[in-house]
């Protein structure tokens, strides 16, 4: 199955850490309803538990980059691609 088109940009440096972390969890939401996946089938295919991807989903955590990177993959996408940014070294 082919992931839907990459979801669009994200925080852009002028919010707060809570309200990127609101929109970072919105995004991910979004993406998964869109695939027609439960927290449940998420968690699965990321590894991690359900219960945090509900908490990234309201916004009430604040995802590491492993955990984004396992929640982009899970989703079909790359990091970038999810929050809508190149990654540079």
């Amino acid at each position: 199955m082919t992931a839907p088109p990459a979801p669009g940009p994200i925080a852009d440096g002028s919010r707060t850490q809570e309200a990127t972390a609101v929109e970072v969890g919105r995004l991910i939401a979004r993406s998964r309803q869109a695939q027609g996946l439960s927290q449940a089938e998420l968690a699965r295919r990321t590894g991690l538990r359900r219960e945090l991807v509900g908490r990234v989903e309201r916004g009430q955590a604040n995802p590491t980059l492993v955990v984004l990177i396992a929640l982009a993959g899970g989703l079909g996408y790359a990091i970038e691609e999810l929050v809508g940014r190149e990654c540079r070294p």
